[in-house]
Protein backbone atom coordinates (compact mmCIF):
# COMPACT_ATOMS: atom_id res chain seq x y z
CA UNK A 1 0.00 0.00 0.00
CA UNK A 2 1.21 3.49 -0.80
CA UNK A 3 0.28 6.21 1.70
CA UNK A 4 0.68 9.99 1.40
CA UNK A 5 1.01 12.27 4.42
CA UNK A 6 0.78 16.06 4.11
CA UNK A 7 3.66 18.03 5.62
CA UNK A 8 5.87 21.05 4.92
CA UNK A 9 9.33 19.51 4.93
CA UNK A 10 11.29 16.30 4.96
CA UNK A 11 11.76 14.07 7.99
CA UNK A 12 9.74 11.82 10.24
CA UNK A 13 9.56 14.61 12.84
CA UNK A 14 7.59 16.93 10.53
CA UNK A 15 4.10 17.72 11.84
CA UNK A 16 1.19 16.73 9.64
CA UNK A 17 -0.02 19.72 7.63
CA UNK A 18 -3.69 20.49 8.12
CA UNK A 19 -4.28 21.96 4.63
CA UNK A 20 -4.21 19.25 1.97
CA UNK A 21 -3.98 21.36 -1.19
CA UNK A 22 -1.56 23.91 0.28
CA UNK A 23 0.95 21.58 1.93
CA UNK A 24 4.49 21.92 0.60
CA UNK A 25 5.39 18.24 0.59
CA UNK A 26 3.81 14.80 0.47
CA UNK A 27 5.61 12.17 2.53
CA UNK A 28 5.12 8.89 0.67
CA UNK A 29 5.29 5.63 2.58
CA UNK A 30 5.32 2.29 0.75
CA UNK A 31 4.32 -0.49 3.12
CA UNK A 32 5.67 -3.20 0.78
CA UNK A 33 9.22 -1.89 0.89
CA UNK A 34 9.10 0.20 4.08
CA UNK A 35 10.50 3.15 2.08
CA UNK A 36 9.66 6.72 3.04
CA UNK A 37 10.25 9.40 0.39
CA UNK A 38 9.21 13.00 -0.16
CA UNK A 39 7.64 14.71 -3.18
CA UNK A 40 6.87 18.40 -3.62
CA UNK A 41 3.19 19.31 -3.95
CA UNK A 42 3.09 20.83 -7.44
CA UNK A 43 -0.29 22.49 -6.72
CA UNK A 44 0.54 24.35 -3.50
CA UNK A 45 0.90 27.74 -5.20
CA UNK A 46 -2.04 27.39 -7.60
CA UNK A 47 -4.27 30.46 -7.67
CA UNK A 48 -7.32 28.19 -7.49
CA UNK A 49 -8.11 24.49 -7.44
CA UNK A 50 -5.03 23.52 -5.44
CA UNK A 51 -6.83 20.63 -3.75
CA UNK A 52 -8.14 19.16 -6.98
CA UNK A 53 -4.72 19.45 -8.63
CA UNK A 54 -3.00 17.90 -5.59
CA UNK A 55 -5.54 15.06 -5.62
CA UNK A 56 -4.73 14.32 -9.24
CA UNK A 57 -1.01 14.30 -8.43
CA UNK A 58 -1.60 11.64 -5.76
CA UNK A 59 -3.75 9.57 -8.12
CA UNK A 60 -0.99 9.72 -10.73
CA UNK A 61 1.49 8.44 -8.11
CA UNK A 62 -0.69 5.45 -7.19
CA UNK A 63 -1.49 6.55 -3.63
CA UNK A 64 -4.15 4.50 -1.83
CA UNK A 65 -4.41 6.31 1.53
CA UNK A 66 -4.05 10.01 2.39
CA UNK A 67 -3.38 11.30 5.90
CA UNK A 68 -4.11 15.03 6.25
CA UNK A 69 -5.99 17.60 8.27
CA UNK A 70 -8.85 18.48 5.99
CA UNK A 71 -9.85 18.12 2.37
CA UNK A 72 -12.24 20.41 0.50
CA UNK A 73 -15.29 19.02 -1.28
CA UNK A 74 -13.84 19.27 -4.80
CA UNK A 75 -10.63 17.51 -3.84
CA UNK A 76 -12.57 14.89 -1.87
CA UNK A 77 -14.64 14.07 -4.94
CA UNK A 78 -11.51 13.62 -7.07
CA UNK A 79 -9.83 11.50 -4.38
CA UNK A 80 -12.95 9.32 -4.07
CA UNK A 81 -13.11 8.86 -7.85
CA UNK A 82 -9.41 7.94 -7.82
CA UNK A 83 -9.92 5.32 -5.13
CA UNK A 84 -7.89 7.12 -2.46
CA UNK A 85 -9.13 6.73 1.10
CA UNK A 86 -8.78 9.83 3.28
CA UNK A 87 -8.04 9.83 7.00
CA UNK A 88 -8.30 13.29 8.53
CA UNK A 89 -5.76 13.21 11.37
CA UNK A 90 -3.28 15.83 12.58
CA UNK A 91 -2.46 14.53 16.01
CA UNK A 92 1.18 13.84 15.28
CA UNK A 93 4.11 13.73 12.92
CA UNK A 94 4.91 11.95 9.68
CA UNK A 95 6.58 9.18 11.70
CA UNK A 96 3.52 8.86 13.93
CA UNK A 97 1.28 8.50 10.87
CA UNK A 98 3.53 5.82 9.37
CA UNK A 99 3.45 3.84 12.63
CA UNK A 100 -0.29 4.28 13.11
CA UNK A 101 -1.59 3.81 9.56
CA UNK A 102 1.29 2.26 7.60
CA UNK A 103 0.01 -1.28 7.83
CA UNK A 104 -3.62 -0.33 7.09
CA UNK A 105 -5.02 -2.35 4.23
CA UNK A 106 -7.07 -0.46 1.67
CA UNK A 107 -10.81 -0.93 2.14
Amino acid sequence: MKMAITCNGEGEDQPIEERFGRCSVFALYDSASGALSYVNNKAKDASSGAGVKAAQQLIDMGVELLITGRVGPGAKEVLDEGGIRVKEWTAGTVGDAVRRFGAAAPS
